[in-house]
């Protein structure tokens, strides 16, 4: 089934034309997000990926970001942009279909074709399922606006195939 629904969706880059669909899945961030973030979303982050559906429908996005100042996170990342995958977002009725799976490879592949080292992202409980089907390591927790998170990380090496 998994294999079936993911051929009618197809993974690419977001762009501007993207930004009101964008805003509709704000929901995975919650209501505070006003539709201004959602076109800064895809105009100052270097490489968003979303799912879209063959109608042009966007069910899903998984946004992939860079820190300038990484001290809040793995010492072991290091360097000055530390790669972070967060506001992994799939429609309700697409969910269990694997292309919260799909997002989230495709941007490892992104980050291992250019050559990082290390990715993070945090996790709500919502959001933990991908967290083990990748090999992330927990390393600390934070809150953000009353919502606990944890963070992980992962070493990049090779081909990025899923648990």
């Amino acid at each position: 089934m998994v294999d079936q629904v993911l051929e009618l969706v197809m993974i690419q880059r977001a762009n501007f034309a993207d930004a009101t669909q964008l805003e509709y899945c704000r929901r995975g961030y919650g209501e505070h997000v006003i539709p201004a973030d959602a076109i800064e979303l895809v105009g100052d982050i270097p490489t968003g990926f979303i799912a879209v559906y063959r109608e042009e429908q966007i069910v899903g996005r998984a946004v992939l970001g860079f820190e300038a100042d990484p001290t809040f996170l793995v010492h072991s990342a290091g360097g000055s942009e530390a790669p972070w995958i967060y506001a992994v977002f799939v429609e309700p009725e697409w969910r269990g279909h694997g292309v919260g799976l799909a997002l989230i490879e495709k941007c490892l592949e992104y980050l291992v074709q250019n050559g990082y080292q290390y990715v993070c992202l945090d996790s709500n409980t919502a959001g933990s399922w991908y967290v083990e089907k990748f090999g992330f390591t927990m390393s600390h927790s934070g809150e953000y606006e009353g919502e606990t998170f944890d963070i992980y990380y992962r070493q990049l090496s090779g081909a990025v195939v899923p648990a």
